[in-house]
Order: structure tokens, then sequence, then C-alpha cells
């Protein structure tokens, strides 16, 4: 555990450096880094970076067929970019910037695409009693983190706010795949969940095209392909006060990882950092949680599920353990009623 915890320290400096992991525009709200063992029965590799929604993407596929990674990878790839055309909300021509102008005023149908992505984030609204919710696009707006501003929002903005955010405000239509604003001024925004959505289809690709053996990181969402003849993937989770520390290194087999925390994309208005993550029901920053990391099997999971216990907190994190098998959270957060120091709590599989 020493040499590995050196290792992933080394790697970590060396991304500080390089800035491989904090690009493209997005501040990442942890690091998770791969410690890889190779092995001789599967000679060749292939390692694919690309941009991708705001960061950088690296596919690693190892196999014992030296064409086979390639073709993968391009197939991967391809699927990605896909998710990014019609979830893109900075592109004005995006399908769901199209949906955002127009789903007050009439119907929107949706592709196939779209419609599994938004099917997906009805499930973890409900799932999450509205922790999770991609309707926060406007109290994005009104805290700077679409445009900065220098003063707090007062309580009648936030309260106007609110009316534009709530699942219970869009409308889907399983029959006609459409959708239906119910008040002026909501947006949606995949954030929370196109990268993970994203690991989820990039990994299916890899696995149809027979890869026993591939780490997929998309700035920071990590996915995994790992056989039982393997040792499993380890990541380092990072002290959320010291940006060349880690507090831990935990495994995952064939599960995804992603991380929502607090203390690097934020702004500051009066001298106070406010993080980018929103609760919904009061429309303001979560304050007190540092960051959560999960580890479960599925990559949309991961994703919006981390940033639906960054905001409900301890309880739904053992609730979520309980209801998804191989599941495990790693919270950070400040002791209650103080403005410093760190506690860590562990769920699930991380449970100790």
């Amino acid at each position: 555990m020493n040499n590995a915890f050196k290792s992933i320290g080394r790697i970590l400096r060396q991304c500080c450096r390089t800035r491989y992991l904090i690009g493209g525009g997005v501040i990442l709200a942890c690091i998770l880094l791969p410690f890889l063992l190779d092995r001789p029965d599967e000679r060749y590799s292939r390692i694919r970076t690309f941009p991708m929604m705001g960061t950088v993407g690296r596919i690693t596929v190892w196999s014992d067929r030296e064409e086979l990674p390639e073709a993968a990878m391009n197939e991967a790839q391809k699927v990605i970019g896909e998710i990014e055309t019609v979830c893109n909300i900075f592109n004005p021509e995006s399908e769901l910037s199209r949906l955002n102008r127009t789903a007050h005023e009439k119907e929107f149908g949706c592709s196939p695409l779209l419609w599994e992505m938004l099917c997906a984030a009805d499930r973890y609204c409900k799932f999450s009693s509205g922790a999770y919710d991609p309707t926060v696009k406007p109290l994005m707006q009104l805290w700077g983190f679409r445009g900065k501003r220098k003063t707090l929002p007062a309580e009648a903005e936030i309260a106007g706010t609110l009316k534009k955010v709530g699942w219970d405000k869009v409308k889907l239509d399983p029959e006609k795949h459409s959708v239906r604003f119910l008040a002026d001024g909501v947006g949606i925004d995949f954030g929370g969940i196109a990268k993970g959505f994203a690991l989820d289809k990039a990994k299916a690709v890899l696995q149809k095209h027979g890869i026993r053996r591939a780490v997929l990181d998309f700035g920071g969402n990590i996915g995994c392909i790992i056989p039982e003849n393997h040792e499993p993937f380890r990541i380092g989770i990072r002290n959320p006060e010291a940006a060349d520390q880690l507090v831990d290194a935990v495994t995952m087999r064939n599960q995804c990882a992603a991380t929502s925390g607090s203390y690097e994309r934020y702004v500051i208005i009066g001298g106070r950092q406010y993080s980018h993550i929103m609760d919904p029901r009061t429309g303001k920053p979560v304050s007190g949680m540092l960051s959560v990391t999960i580890v479960t099997p599925r990559g949309t999971d991961s994703d919006a599920l981390s940033t639906a216990i960054f905001v409900q907190g301890e309880k739904f994190a053992a609730e979520v353990c309980a209801k998804l098998p191989d599941t495990g959270v790693y919270m950070i957060r400040r002791p209650p009623g103080k403005v410093t120091g760190m506690e860590i709590r562990r769920f699930g599989l991380f449970a100790r």
C-alpha cells in the first residue's frame, strides 16, 4: 500500500505540473488517478486522448490482438462525440440548447439519445427526492457560474429563480418521446450526468469489441474493465484542502467512479467562497460538504449520485449503498458546527 501511495503521489505531482487532468476550461472537484499494472498476455496496448466536454478524455486499452484496440476506440470516441453534440449547452445549435429555448412555447420532439438522457435524469431525480436535478441551470446563472457577479443574490432573487427550478416543471411524454416545460425560464443542464453517461456507452462499445481490460478517464470520471485474474484498479482520493496530497486510495473492478467537490469550482462573493453544487430545494450552494466520491457499477449512477449525496448527506449515502450492490461512498465533510477541519465517512464497500 505504501508503494502504491508513493506511485500515485508521483503521478499526481506530474499531473498538477502538466495540467493533464485540469484542462479544457473545466476545474475538477477531485483528481482520481490510475495505478496500472500491465500483463504479458496482453502485449498490445493503445492510449487515445481527445478533447471532450470541456476536459481531456483518455482511453487505455490492452489486448492480445494488435488490430483490435484501434477500431474499438474509434467507435467509442465517436459515441462520446455524439453525446456531446446532443447535450452541449454552450453550443446554441445543440439539441439540448434548442429544447431549452423552445420547450416552454411548444412540445419538443427528442432524438433517441436525448430521450434516453432525459429518462435517466427522471430516474435520478425521483431516486434522490430531487437532490439531483438538472433544472438547476437558472440557479447556476444566478450565482455567477454562467457569468460572474460581485454581490450575493437577494432572497427575493433566489425565490424568483426557484420558480424556474424543479423537475416537476418538466413534462415527459413517453409515447411521443417529447418534452414540454411548464414554466417560462426552465433550463436543463446535463453536466451532472453527461460524462457518466458517456462512460457507460463507451464501456459498452469496448466490451462489444471483445476488450477485456481497459481504463477510461473522462476528466476524473473513471471507468474500468478488469478481468478477475488481474489486479483491481486503484484510485487516489485527493485531500480537498491540499492539492498535492491524497487522503486515501480505494480499489475498483468493472466499476465507475465520480467525485463531487466544493473546493475548486466555485465563486467568491464578498470574500467568501461558494461551491458550484446547488441544493435545488433551497436555491443556495451546499455548505459543510467538501467532497463525495462514489464507486459503483454504472457510470451514470456514479455521476448523478455523487452530486445527490453531496446535497443530501450521510443518510442518503447509506441508503444508496443499501439499494445498489457493489457500491462504496467516501465522504469528506466539515465537522458539524465547524468552519475548519475535516472528517471522513465511509459507506458500503468502503465502510470500516
